[in-house]
């Protein structure tokens, strides 16, 4: 007597392969494929017809979902934060003039933020290293003791 706790019911390997279909999504995309002009023409002559319903669903599926474009906005170039700040009211400005979204100024604004960041830390580093310098010089003159740190 085998005990059926023990044997396993399922095991890695079994089952439908990656991609493949049960019956009723295959009948399903058949019928599609099989109607697919016959549909298309009634959403068109429907839209042309008035139906707002139909004229959307033809013009989207012509047009998909506008996604991330290009801004083309004139912006100073970055050079301190000073140019940061005047680049993020310049984003701001030209939102409210409609030259791009609110979404669109926002992202733009927070890629000035990552920028400024790492403008900021390469400053950091910059300044740790030579006051690192100056340290070994003093140190190395006997002029800096464990005192003065």
């Amino acid at each position: 007597m085998s005990d059926s706790a023990s044997e396993p019911k399922w095991m890695i390997g079994q089952g439908r392969p990656p991609g493949a279909r049960n019956k009723r999504a295959r009948t399903l995309e058949r019928l599609i494929d099989d109607n697919l002009e016959d549909v298309l023409e009634s959403m068109i002559a429907a839209a042309k017809g008035g139906d707002s319903a139909a004229a959307k669903l033809v013009v989207g599926l012509r047009r998909p979902p506008a996604r991330d474009r290009t801004l083309a906005l004139k912006l100073h170039t970055l050079g301190s934060p000073a140019d940061a700040t005047r680049t993020a009211i310049e984003i701001g400005q030209a939102m409210l003039a409609g030259r791009c979204t609110p979404k669109e100024a926002d992202d733009a604004v927070a890629v000035l933020e990552r920028i400024t960041r790492v403008a900021a830390a390469g400053e950091i580093e910059e300044r740790l290293a030579t006051l690192e310098r100056l340290a070994l010089k003093s140190a190395a003159a006997g002029k800096l003791s464990w005192n003065d740190l």
